[in-house]
């Protein structure tokens, strides 16, 4: 030992513990030729070299002549026996100070109780490596005693995050999960911790955790002890399945009986699911305990009722999801409620909300599962079909709440692909009810009203604005202006009603903008040419001459509306070459200056969006529509945002050509309407799946027959077939995608408003989590499972946000319980649907009545503390 740790270890001796008197016995002598330095370098003592001093005048000295300075008693021997030591009675009231390596050690740890020297000597394995001593430090604290000394020796063997119980656990789990040798082997740390005498310790701390009187070894030997890894675990997760279940006899035997033990086991894998560091050895584990006692097949006969409380095993959200999917096509509308209430309830659970890579399939079909409940309940809504008085009210029907079915069908659809294969059976009814039931329907009444109210020749509609006035009336009003102001028009091809609500709901999200959204009639045929020619400022719209190799396209004042060189040149006439044409990937594309500096010179911009149509026009890519759709809705709202936010124009305008027809299922043969050869007599400008327009087109039964100036404006009298309802002429080139009539898919075009907000305005949209409050003041616990209710003061709006929130009790900042989720997102007004319950599970035994506990509400993703209250814990006998 250095001279400078005798030094340290003395003075801990006089200064800190204040002992007049330490003894030193030195039976190598080590030592002696060092006492005249260590004198001088601590104060205030005086060194007798006890070698030939008589003890009588040793205890005269010290006890009657010099009662008040401190004395160190060097003894150049070993220490006696009791019975032989003369002065035993002083030195039980002194201090014994040891320069072995333990004493060296105990002084290096900086454990305060000299008496841990004895427990070291035993631990004299584990301390024989340096590298382990390194690694034991930082789990000591000076105050330790012999247990907790043990537990940090076993935490640095398992490399756990603290020597807490807790995280021993869930070290030693990942352990077993990582050596990939299943529930039957120890981890190799098991036989490191038997060499070191470790596993009695470890045994009786789990014990005592768990409260259990049955031991977890598989010897009773204290010299021999073993343990078994594997067991712990399947014990632990069969005692919290079961925890909300009523027992079943084959689980008698695993299950720890005790009601602390299911509490804590309830506590502890709550917090082992919820660390994100750890969450993939659990799913290791938890595979293995639910194969080795086939619990697929034990909880095949438990209802949704039973399996909606329980998180335990993976099979459980698929035997809840087989449930709903067989519920769902024959469900009443109540029963299709509470099928969406019990998968919000699963939203926040371990196997939906991990982030395992291969685990989030459960989110998706969820999500898919919640699109399928609100398609079907739609469908119990309108069930005896769409019955409305005239086609006004039938478009503002589609525009107010009909559109949905074809928003859940898409989310279905889209979600369905990344969902697991159990939801399969659920694809033919969600087919049977959207395309069969739904588009057959919806066609059938809505041209019932077109014909009844011969609407070809007269198409336009009260209150609804048409699409080839589109400019005149909106963006006009906005140019010309004293204080100039620009105003920026964003044309997505083929974007549909549906996902303009979408586009929508995205914008407001954000604090800078707010959007609102309405309609406009389209033109028919509804193809992309006619439809953003119609939407550019002009007197007329024509088609040319039959010669033309230009033909099909339409023309604005008598130039192409093709491309954007073109549509600069059209926008430039009405602005005063104020206005230009750009593409999205342009605009994209552009940094804050560089937009800046593009838009500056302009008034009226146009850019042109084209994902929807490019993708799904085409055979090979059209299954794909739906994503193209999703991935429309995010660039156009990122879009939008970044042109009111960074290229100064205050209003934009996002709209469509046209929207468009889609079924996931093959069209069938029946479904297409042929024409006769004869169409080729008459010189044709286009002939697609849904249109087909020349000049001088007859009459035709079985089609609509149209002409482009009574439903497009235009000065030619263009002549046009449409198929009935939402059939197609032919399938050339895909037929699940199509566009160019007259269902309202396809001529509810969207026009979305986007305003930015400044100052004050912006201050007014701030968002805002939604307010909540813990029902039971003045808490007390009184068992080691309580309930707690919450309750959300306010309904979630456009400005108030939901919250997700843990929930979990503390002492200091130490969890002593489960940390459960409640997600805050109800917007009803009905009491009951705005409480909120969560079971909290106590973990442990020591609980004192007296001390102030807290249960402390956090965030969720950002674990900002949001409440505390003082909680009591009075659990007055332990079963």
């Amino acid at each position: 030992m250095k001279l400078e740790q005798l030094t340290k270890g003395l003075t801990q001796a006089f200064v800190q513990e204040k002992y007049r008197i330490v003894f030193w016995y030195d039976a190598e002598q080590s030592f002696t030729d060092s006492l005249s330095e260590i004198n001088q370098s601590i104060d205030d003592i005086k060194i007798l070299n006890m070698q030939g001093e008589s003890a009588l005048g040793t205890k005269i000295l010290l006890e009657r002549e010099d009662t008040q300075n401190k004395y160190l008693l060097y003894f150049p021997y070993a220490e006696p026996d009791p019975e032989q030591d003369w002065l035993l009675d002083i030195k039980l009231y002194s201090q014994t100070f040891y320069a072995d390596r333990f004493s060296i050690l105990l002084n290096e740890f900086g454990l305060e109780q000299p008496t841990l020297r004895e427990h070291l000597t035993k631990r004299a394995t584990y301390l024989a490596s340096k590298e382990r001593i390194n690694n034991l430090k930082r789990y000591l604290k000076p105050n330790f005693d012999e247990n907790q000394i043990d537990m940090a020796m076993i935490a640095s063997v398992l490399r756990a995050d603290s020597n807490d119980i807790n995280d021993i656990i869930i070290a030693l789990a990942n352990k077993l999960a990582s050596q990939e040798a299943g529930l039957m082997q120890n981890p190799n740390e098991i036989a490191e911790l038997k060499k070191y005498g470790l596993i009695p310790s470890l045994v009786s701390h789990i014990e005592q955790w768990l409260d259990i009187r049955s031991s977890l070894a598989l010897s009773e030997d204290e010299q021999d002890i073993d343990f078994d890894t594997g067991k712990l675990f399947i014990r632990l997760l069969i005692t919290e399945l079961f925890n909300n279940l009523k027992e079943q006899p084959w689980a008698s035997a695993h299950i720890l009986q005790s009601t602390v033990a299911g509490a804590t086991s309830r506590s502890f894998l709550t917090r082992w699911r919820d660390s994100n560091r750890y969450a993939q050895s659990y799913t290791t584990i938890a595979k293995w305990v639910s194969d080795s006692l086939k619990i697929d097949e034990k909880l095949r006969q438990l209802t949704l009722s039973q399996l909606l409380v329980v998180d335990t095993f993976e099979i459980i959200e698929k035997l809840i999801i087989i449930d709903i999917v067989e519920q769902i096509p024959t469900a009443t509308d109540n029963q299709l409620q509470e099928l969406k209430q019990a998968i919000d309830k699963r939203l926040t659970k371990f196997w939906v909300s991990m982030s395992i890579a291969d685990k989030n399939q459960y989110a998706s079909t969820y999500q898919a599962l919640i699109a399928a409940i609100g398609l079907f309940s739609l469908h119990q809504k309108y069930n005896n079909g769409f019955n409305f008085d005239s086609l006004v009210d039938f478009y503002h029907a589609y525009e107010s709440e009909i559109y949905q079915f074809d928003l859940y069908y898409r989310h279905y659809c889209e979600q369905q692909k990344s969902s697991i294969t159990i939801i399969e059976p659920l694809n033919a009814e969600v087919e049977k009810c959207y395309s069969y039931w739904y588009l057959d329907n919806l066609a059938q009444s809505w041209d019932n009203k077109i014909e009844q109210e011969n609407r070809l020749e007269s198409w336009h509609l009260d209150n609804v604005v048409n699409q080839y006035n589109f400019y005149q009336h909106w963006v006009a009003p906005l140019t010309g202006l004293t204080q100039t102001r620009r105003t920026a028009v964003i044309i997505s091809d083929a974007l549909r009603y549906e996902a303009g609500v979408e586009i929508c709901e995205r914008i407001n999200q954000k604090r800078y903008s707010e959007a609102s959204i309405t309609s406009q009639l389209g033109v028919l045929p509804s193809y992309t040419a006619l439809g953003k020619a119609s939407l550019l400022p002009h007197e007329t719209l024509t088609y040319s001459a039959n010669d033309d190799p230009a033909k099909s396209d339409v023309f604005v004042d008598g130039i192409s509306s093709q491309g954007t060189d073109n549509r600069s040149r059209i926008l430039a006439k009405y602005t005063q070459n104020k206005g230009r044409a750009f593409t999205a990937e342009e605009v994209m594309g552009f940094n804050k200056q560089q937009g800046r500096d593009a838009f500056k010179p302009y008034e009226v911009i146009y850019i042109y969006h084209d994902r929807i149509d490019s993708i799904g026009d085409k055979q090979a890519t059209e299954n794909a529509t739906f994503e193209a759709v999703a991935t429309t809705i995010e660039e156009l709202a990122e879009l939008s945002q970044k042109i009111v936010r960074d290229f100064n124009t205050s209003t934009v305008f996002i709209t469509s050509d046209h929207g468009f027809l889609f079924q996931q299922r093959e069209m069938q043969e029946t479904e297409r309407k042929r024409l006769d050869d004869g169409l080729r007599e008459y010189p044709i400008i286009k002939n697609k799946k849904r249109y087909v327009i020349a000049h001088n087109l007859p009459q035709n039964v079985g089609v609509w027959h149209g002409r482009t100036d009574l439903t497009a404006n235009t000065t030619s009298e263009t002549n046009f077939w449409l198929p009935r309802g939402n059939q197609r002429f032919h399938f050339v080139g895909g037929a699940r995608f199509s566009h160019g009539g007259a269902m309202p898919q396809e001529i509810v075009v969207p026009v979305i408003t986007v305003s930015g907000l400044r100052g004050e305005k912006a201050q007014d949209r701030t968002k805002r989590p939604v307010q909540f409050v813990q029902l039971q003041s003045n808490l007390k616990i009184v068992d080691f499972v309580q309930s707690i209710e919450f309750l959300q003061t306010e309904t979630v709006s456009e400005l108030i946000v939901p919250t997700t929130v843990s929930v979990a009790i503390y002492d200091g900042n130490s969890k002593i319980s489960s940390e459960e989720v409640i997600v805050f997102d109800s917007s009803s007004t009905d009491f009951n649907e705005l409480k909120k319950f969560v079971r909290i599970a106590l973990s442990g035994t020591s609980f004192d009545r007296r001390k102030d506990y807290y249960l402390i509400v956090k965030d969720k993703a950002s674990e900002v503390e949001l409440q505390r209250n003082k909680v009591i814990i009075d659990i007055g006998f332990i079963e």
